[in-house]
């Protein structure tokens, strides 16, 4: 079963649309698959943290990948 960002992904993708993952974790195994259809993979936390420092800091955790997805989608328009 496929979870529905993952279809979503799948279809931009093949719109020539690029698509960015944001997720509470990435599974270096998944990588191949996942950038079949993601221009970009970022998990939230930078390095361990337990689930309770995660959800703690979600807003700033959010907050500064998306900071960093920004930048580099800035970088890449001309």
């Amino acid at each position: 079963l496929r979870k529905a960002p993952f279809v979503v992904a799948e279809r931009a993708s093949a719109a020539g649309v690029p698509i960015t993952l944001l997720s509470g974790a990435v599974d270096a195994a998944a990588l191949p698959e996942l950038s079949r259809v993601y221009s970009g993979c970022f998990a939230l936390p930078a390095g361990p943290m337990t689930l309770a420092e995660c959800i703690a800091g979600a807003d700033a955790l959010v907050a500064e990948r998306a900071e960093q997805i920004a930048r580099v989608w800035a970088a890449r328009t001309p």
